[in-house]
C-alpha cells in the first residue's frame, strides 16, 4: 500500500553553500536572520550598557571642550596680566630716571644759585659771575638714558610727551658736560694767577701786560657761566613740568590709577622764591 501524501512530511534542510537559508521549505532572507539572531539577545543587559558608554563618551567630551577653553581663557588672562605687571615695573623705572634727572638738575642750579647769593651777601656783589661760581664736582660717569621698553606706552598717543622726555635727559647730560668744562676752564685761569686769600675770597693783582692776558679769558668764562645759570634755570624749571605730567598721563596710558604721581609743587616754589631773591635769569628753548 503506498503512502498517503497527505501523511508525509518534507525535511528541513539547509544549503550551507547556499546564498539563503531554508525554513519551512521556503528560502530565508538575510535580514530574517539578523531579526531572529537579535531576538535571541538579551537586550535588558546591553542597552543599558550601550547608553550609558555613549552618555559617558558625551559628557566626558563635552566637560573636556569646557575645561580645555576654560583653561585657555586662564591662560590668555595671565598673560594679559604679565604683560601689564612687565610694562608697568619697565614705566615705574622710567620713573626712577625722571626722578633722578630733576634731582640732579635743582642740585645744580640750588648750588649755584647758592654761591652767587652767598658771594652777593657776603659783600661782593660787584665781582664777575666766575668770580663767585666755584667748580662743582660730583657728577656720575654715565648719562641717565630711556631705555625703550620703559617709555613705549607714550608712542601711540604720546609722541609729543615722549619726545620732552627724552629731550630732558639730553639736557641733563648736556648740563652736566657744561658745568664739567667750566670747572676746568675756571681751574686753568686760577691756577696761572694766584691769588691772596681774605677770607673766602681771594684777590689777585695784575701787570697791564698780565691783564691783557687774562681778561679775555676770563670774560668768556664769565660768558659761560652766565650762560649755565641761564640753562640751570630753564632745565630745572622744564623738568619740573615733564616729571609733573609723567604720572597722570602713566595712569592713563596703563588704565592703573594707582601708579605714582611725582608731587612738584613745593620744589616749583621755592625755585620761584630763589629767582625772585637772586634776580629773572634767560629761558632755554
Amino acid at each position: 500500500m503506498r503512502p498517503s501524501l497527505a501523511a508525509r512530511e518534507v525535511p528541513q534542510r539547509s544549503h550551507a553553500g547556499g546564498a539563503g537559508v531554508y525554513k519551512g521549505g521556503r528560502k530565508m532572507v538575510w535580514w530574517e536572520g539578523v531579526y531572529q539572531y537579535a531576538g535571541g539577545i538579551n537586550w535588558t543587559n546591553i542597552v543599558p550598557s550601550v547608553v550609558g558608554a555613549v552618555l559617558g563618551g558625551t559628557i566626558a567630551a563635552f566637560t573636556g571642550s569646557r575645561l580645555a577653553r576654560r583653561a585657555s581663557r586662564e591662560i590668555l588672562r595671565r598673560d594679559r596680566i604679565a604683560r601689564f605687571e612687565n610694562q608697568k615695573a619697565a614705566t615705574l623705572r622710567a620713573l626712577v630716571k625722571l626722578q633722578t634727572i630733576v634731582n640732579g638738575m635743582e642740585t645744580l642750579y640750588r648750588q649755584l644759585e647758592g654761591m652767587i647769593a652767598n658771594a652777593d651777601a657776603a659783600g661782593h656783589s660787584d665781582m664777575d659771575l666766575w668770580q663767585k661760581v666755584m667748580p662743582i664736582v660730583g657728577f656720575t660717569e654715565h648719562s641717565i638714558r630711556f631705555e625703550p621698553e620703559e617709555i613705549t606706552i607714550f608712542v601711540s598717543r604720546e609722541v609729543g610727551y615722549l619726545n620732552e622726555l627724552l629731550l630732558l635727559a639730553e639736557r641733563y647730560a648736556t648740563l652736566e658736560s657744561s658745568f664739567k668744562t667750566y670747572a676746568e676752564h675756571r681751574g686753568r685761569l686760577t691756577d696761572e694767577s694766584p691769588a691772596r686769600m681774605t677770607g673766602a675770597a681771594g684777590t689777585t693783582e695784575f701787570t697791564e701786560a698780565e691783564y691783557n692776558k687774562y681778561a679775555p679769558r676770563a670774560h668768556a668764562l664769565n660768558a659761560l657761566v652766565e650762560q649755565l645759570r641761564q640753562f640751570a634755570s630753564a632745565d630745572y624749571e622744564k623738568a619740573l613740568t615733564v616729571a609733573e605730567q609723567f604720572g597722570p598721563k602713566a595712569r592713563a596710558e596703563l588704565d592703573d590709577p594707582s601708579f605714582p604721581i611725582l608731587g612738584v609743587d613745593e620744589a616749583r616754589a621755592q625755585k620761584a622764591q630763589m629767582k625772585i631773591n637772586g634776580g629773572m635769569h634767560g629761558t632755554r628753548e
